[in-house]
Formats: structure tokens, C-alpha cells, sequence
């Protein structure tokens, strides 16, 4: 078996195991300049080192943990829905989208496996929702697939919400291609 990577080492490479590059900075040239950081990095990147922390967030809210190695996509989004005066529990996490075309989505998210969550993608010019429920793939990792999108003028051209029970409903902005 080779132990090889993706980027072609045998060590982890960057964040999702692709090689890293250094661009030069963003306040210098390319599509970000003008930026005032010298980098940017995406929050799925950027990690919790330390040790786990629990806090409890108080009655209603439930309570948050930020797990050693969660990343910050993660931490974000926990923040928000207890901000937002909402249960955590059951709360749909880590939702992103895994892959697009010009006519479909593929999203994919993290929640309890004991509930059963739906997806409401709407198309942002028409107002056209389509309904359909996720799939667990198992270990609280679901899946949601939407086909027969159709490409509009808007920026982002669709949203989806993602709820389950009486749990928080999540939402994501995107662009299909």
C-alpha cells in the first residue's frame, strides 16, 4: 500500500491533504488587492489545537463543545444558532456544498442521527422550492441531492434550508455553475 498523498508526499499536505501554495500576498496583487490582511485563509482550515472546551450555554441553548481539532466553520456556526436564542441540539453543523453543475447540488452536513432532516432549496429569481429529505450516510454525516436547478442571473442563484424536528434550521447561500 503506498502512503503517498494526494499532493505527493508521504507527510499530510495542507488542509484537505492538497499541497499548499503561497500565492503572493493579497494586499499586492490578484483578485484580492487591496485586501488588508497579508493572508486569508478558509475557515474549514483553521483548527482547535487545545483541548476540548464545554460551556453551558444555559437553559434552552444546550451546550457547545469545541472538540480538539474542530475547525472553525464548525465553532461559527454553533455561535449563531445559540446567539440567535436557539437550541444547539439537533442543529444541522458543517453545512456545505460537497458538489455542483449547472442543474443540480449536492449538499452535505452534520447532525443527529435519531431525526430525520428536510432540505427547501430555492431558486432566488423564480421563488421555485424544491423539497427533499437528506440522507443519513451514517455516523450523523447526511446528504442532501437536488436535481433540475436551473442557472439565473443572481448572485448567490439559490438557498437552502436544512431542518429537522424542532430543531434549528440552518441556511446556505450558493451558486450553481
Amino acid at each position: 500500500m503506498s502512503t503517498t498523498k494526494k499532493c505527493g508526499h508521504a507527510v499530510p499536505c495542507g488542509c484537505g491533504d492538497k499541497a499548499l501554495t503561497t500565492p503572493p500576498p493579497c494586499n499586492e496583487s490578484g483578485p484580492c488587492a487591496g485586501e488588508p490582511c497579508a493572508e486569508v485563509f478558509c475557515a474549514d482550515c483553521i483548527a482547535n489545537c487545545n483541548d476540548q472546551i464545554t460551556v453551558d450555554t444555559g437553559p434552552g441553548s444546550g451546550i457547545m463543545i469545541v472538540a480538539k481539532g474542530a475547525r472553525w466553520n464548525t465553532v461559527l456556526e454553533q455561535l449563531m444558532i445559540i446567539s440567535a436564542g436557539t437550541p444547539l441540539a439537533n442543529a444541522p453543523l458543517n453545512l456545505k456544498v460537497k458538489s455542483k453543475t449547472s442543474t443540480s447540488v449536492t449538499l452535505t452536513f452534520t447532525a443527529s442521527a435519531a431525526i430525520s432532516y428536510d432540505a427547501d432549496v430555492k431558486d432566488l429569481d423564480t421563488t421555485v422550492v424544491t423539497s427533499v429529505t437528506a440522507t443519513h450516510l451514517g455516523d450523523g454525516e447526511f446528504e442532501v441531492q437536488v436535481t433540475g436547478l436551473a442557472t439565473n442571473a443572481l448572485d448567490p442563484t439559490h438557498q437552502a434550508v436544512i431542518t429537522g424536528g424542532a430543531a434549528t434550521s440552518v441556511t446556505i447561500q450558493f451558486n450553481i455553475i
